[in-house]
């Protein structure tokens, strides 16, 4: 079996709520997140593959330390090998999980219908609204996106929001465990953006609200060192979503 494009294996406590795990990075993304700071997977392609046989044998080293593996990017949908690296996690009786940016909807039907995974988090990176949704997933940048999400600098305006809430709905009617999130930037979101993205994920298990901080290197380079919300504010602002659905928030400075 020959899975291209996993540029990275690592141990997680977090990243499976609950279960200990490793997180798999799949190189590739169909955004460019002007915030995002997993430069070396989107916008280049910093690291050598790792094989597959290599992959799986740094799995099989912690089978005894792990009950859950974790699919992650970059945008791991994008990868044609994720539903046969899932298959072989599912045979070594392993949890998984995959995280998303909702833009390949018909991807995770199919993953839930064949039931490889377990859990899913889904980034919903704004508001549903064309212009800011565009904006957030960086349309303003003169990338192409794959699919039907096909905008650049010269066509934000027509941004296909109905992808993502597509991507919602599936994942709210299935069957398993699951959370949308939202990484919180100030200057990107107000705070009637994030409670009117509640609002429509009302009736949902679970939003989270994973603050903003900022890192050597991101996408765009206006944000490295802007500051991430006063914890106190995005307390409140948690507070007044959970009117709408269970909340958790991630990243709160001390």
């Amino acid at each position: 079996m020959n899975i291209k494009g996993i540029k990275g294996i690592e141990d997680t406590l977090l990243d499976y709520p609950g279960k200990p795990a490793v997180i798999v990075y799949f190189h590739g993304c169909s955004f460019r997140c002007g915030f995002c700071h997993n430069v070396g997977l989107v916008l280049r392609n910093d690291d050598p593959d790792i094989s597959w046989r290599n992959a799986l044998e740094a799995i099989k080293d912690r089978i005894n330390l792990i009950e859950a593996v974790v699919a992650s990017g970059g945008e791991a949908t994008l990868n044609p090998g994720l539903p046969g690296f899932l298959r072989i996690m599912k045979e070594m009786e392993l949890l998984t999980k995959l995280d998303t940016n909702g833009s390949q909807p018909g991807v995770i039907r199919n993953l839930l219908g064949e039931k490889l995974i377990d859990y899913i988090a889904m980034d919903v990176k704004h508001v549903l609204e064309p212009e800011k949704y565009a904006m957030a997933a960086g349309c303003d940048t003169e990338a192409s996106f794959d699919g039907r999400l096909r905008a650049n600098k010269r066509t934000a305006e027509s941004f296909d929001v109905k992808v993502i809430e597509e991507s919602i709905e599936i994942i709210r009617k299935s069957e398993i465990d699951y959370e949308f999130r939202t990484t919180v930037v100030p200057g990107m979101h107000e705070r009637a953006d994030i409670l009117n993205i509640a609002r429509y994920l009302e009736g949902s298990k679970r939003y989270t609200l994973q603050n903003f901080a900022s890192r050597d290197e991101h996408i765009s380079p206006d944000f490295v060192g802007r500051e991430g919300f006063p914890a106190d504010e995005l307390k409140e602002i948690a507070e007044e979503c959970s009117k709408f659905v269970p909340m958790a928030v991630r990243g709160l400075s001390k």
